[in-house]
């Protein structure tokens, strides 16, 4: 509805059909959206097009920008930007992780509690 011609949705997983439902049942979208349930690195030219993308949208950075998949990642990535037009663009193409350090004194109490449990040589009776 913003105005792109073409768009191909990739997603590997369940939600994939469910997209696909709500894609069938709205005739406008259906003109313009082609669901494709694979993995990026999984998608060949005959399920979209080389170089016919003007704009990617990825999630290469997983949860808080750290993906415990890092190899995964940079397969998505570089699989993702096949499709891309020259000059075209790739979001988001950067990011930026804040961190706060803090002190909570009942917290950290609390966490020294519970690994005290692990240092004990008698519980409940059991010898560790």
């Amino acid at each position: 509805k913003a105005g792109a011609s073409k768009v191909y949705a990739i997603e590997a997983s369940d939600l994939a059909q469910s997209v696909r439902a709500i894609v069938e049942g709205n005739p406008d979208l259906a003109k313009v959206v082609t669901v494709v349930c694979k993995m990026a690195h999984e998608v060949t030219f005959d399920d979209i097009p080389e170089g016919c993308a003007d704009v990617v949208m990825s999630e290469p950075f997983g949860h808080f920008m750290i993906n415990p998949a890092g190899v995964e990642s940079v397969c998505t990535w570089v699989a993702a930007r096949r499709f891309l037009k020259k000059g075209g663009k790739m979001y988001p193409s950067k990011g930026q992780l804040h961190a706060q350090l803090i002190s909570d004194p009942v917290t950290h109490d609390q966490v020294l509690d519970r690994v005290k449990f692990f240092t004990t040589k008698d519980f409940k009776g059991i010898d560790f």
